[in-house]
C-alpha cells in the first residue's frame, strides 16, 4: 500500500516522507519493514527500514535499515539488483503470481 505519510521521523528538522510503502507487516512481533522515499535538508533518499510498535501503539523507525541517495544511478542499480535476484530465485513464479494481486493505491 502506498501512501503519503507524516511519520515519526519527521521529528527530525527538515525531514519529510514523500512516499512510504509497508513491504512486510508482522503484527505478532510488532514490526514492519518500510520502503520510503524521503527528503532531508533538500536532498532525496531511498530507505528500507525496520519499524517497531511502541508502547503508545504507534510504529517508530529503528536504526536497522539502509538509506541511500535517491538518484538515477542508485535507483537503477537497486532495480537491477532486485531484477537479478528475482530472475534467479526459486520462488519467481510465486512472486509473479503475488504481483498480480498487488495494486498501488493513490
Amino acid at each position: 500500500m502506498l501512501f503519503t505519510s507524516i511519520a515519526n521521523n519527521e521529528k527530525l528538522l527538515g525531514h519529510t516522507d514523500l512516499v512510504e510503502s509497508i513491504i512486510l507487516d508482522n503484527p505478532a512481533k510488532g514490526i514492519q519493514y518500510r520502503f520510503t522515499i524521503s527528503e532531508f535538508r533538500g536532498r532525496s533518499y531511498i530507505g528500507i527500514r525496520e519499524w517497531y510498535l511502541d508502547f503508545e501503539g504507534e510504529y517508530a523507525p529503528t536504526n536497522n535499515g539502509v538509506t541511500m541517495p535517491y538518484e538515477m544511478h542508485t535507483t537503477s542499480r537497486l532495480y537491477g539488483a532486485l531484477a537479478d535476484i528475482l530472475s534467479n530465485a526459486e520462488i519467481l513464479a510465486e512472486v509473479i503470481e503475488e504481483s498480480k494481486n498487488y495494486q498501488l493505491e493513490d
